[in-house]
C-alpha cells in the first residue's frame, strides 16, 4: 500500500510518500533521502520505482521532500543543513512503526554525504550510500534542479587521470597518435598535469573523520566510471583515509558503469539487488 504522509518541523509541513509491505509484522525499513534539489519520486521517478521495488521485497519505505523543496514548505537551505529534516523522517518513522523498527538510509550524491555530517544526530540502523558527494562545490543534481545554483565544478585530478589511462589504452588511440588527430604534446603535458598530488576537499576531511569512527554498517555502491564516484575513491585510496579502509563495518561494492545514478536497466539491477542484500543482512 502506498499513502500520502505529512508532519511538521516548527510551522513548516514536510510532504511524504509511505510504502507498506503486505507483511505488516515487518521490521525492516528502507529511508530514502533525495539527493540536491531533487523532490522525492527522485529523477525519472526513480524514487518511485525503487519504493515499490522493496516494498515488494517486504520492507518499509518512506521518502520526503526537505523543507524548500517539492511540496515542503520552508527555506531550502542545503543538503549540508538538512539533518533536521532527516531526523524529523526518522522520528515519524519511529512514532508509527515502534522503537524495534529497523532502519537504513538511502542516499545518492550528496544525499549520502549529508547523511554522513548528520550522523551524530541521526538513530539508524545502517547506511547505504551510492556515489558519495566529495567537492567543495554544488553538487550534480542541485545544478540539474535549480538554475541559481547551477555552477560547473571541475573534475578531480583522479577523475581526469582515469580518463586519460582508459584513452591510452584504447588500441583506436594509437592510431589518432600516428594520424595527428592527437596532438601528443599536449597529451603529454595533461598526463604531468594529473600525475601531480590532489589535496583532499574540506568535505572528504569531514567525511573522512566520520567514517574513520563509524560503528553501524555501511555499504558504499560505487559507479567506477562515475566521476563523483571517482573523486570519492580517489580519496579513499589516500593516505588520509588510512583509518577509513581499516574500519570493518566499512563495505563498498563496486559497479563498472558510468551511471551516477543508475539510470540504465543494468546498473538499476544492480542497485536493487544490493540495496535488498543490506536491509536483509542488517
Amino acid at each position: 500500500m502506498r499513502e500520502q504522509v505529512s508532519w511538521h518541523i516548527g510551522d513548516d509541513q514536510i510532504f511524504a510518500t509511505f510504502d507498506s509491505p503486505s507483511d505488516k509484522n515487518s521490521q525492516s525499513v528502507l529511508l530514502i533521502v533525495s539527493g540536491g534539489n531533487e523532490i522525492r519520486s527522485g529523477s525519472h521517478n526513480s524514487h518511485s520505482q525503487l519504493a515499490q521495488y522493496m516494498r515488494e521485497q517486504g520492507h518499509y519505505v518512506l521518502r520526503f521532500d526537505r523543507r524548500g523543496i517539492g511540496d515542503s514548505d520552508g527555506e531550502n537551505i542545503g543538503f549540508m543543513q538538512s539533518g533536521d529534516d532527516i531526523l524529523s523522517a526518522i522520528q515519524y518513522l519511529r512514532t508509527r512503526l515502534g522503537a524495534k523498527a529497523k532502519i537504513s538510509a538511502f542516499g545518492n550524491c550528496d544525499a549520502a554525504s549529508s547523511l554522513l555530517l548528520n550522523l551524530d544526530i541521526l538513530n539508524l540502523n545502517s547506511l547505504i550510500l551510492s556515489n558519495p558527494w566529495t567537492y567543495d562545490s554544488v553538487s550534480h543534481e542541485a545544478q540539474a534542479n535549480n538554475k541559481d545554483e547551477n555552477k560547473p565544478f571541475a573534475p578531480s585530478a583522479t577523475a581526469i587521470k582515469a580518463r586519460y589511462w582508459a584513452r591510452i589504452k584504447n588500441p583506436r588511440t594509437i592510431i589518432d597518435l600516428v594520424s595527428g588527430k592527437i596532438d601528443l604534446t599536449k597529451l603529454i603535458k595533461g598526463l604531468i598535469h594529473v600525475s601531480k598530488k590532489e589535496n583532499l576537499s574540506d568535505l572528504a576531511h569531514k567525511l573522512n573523520n566520520i567514517l574513520s569512527d563509524i560503528q553501524s554498517p555501511v555499504t558504499i555502491l560505487i559507479a567506477d566510471k562515475d566521476s563523483t564516484a571517482m573523486a570519492f575513491m580517489g580519496a579513499y585510496h589516500s593516505k588520509a583515509f588510512a583509518n577509513v579502509r581499516s574500519n570493518p563495518n566499512i563495505k563498498i561494492l563496486t559497479l563498472k558503469s558510468a551511471s551516477h545514478s543508475f539510470a540504465d536497466a543494468a546498473s538499476k539491477s544492480w542497485l536493487y539487488e544490493k540495496l535488498s542484500s543490506s536491509l536483509l543482512n542488517q
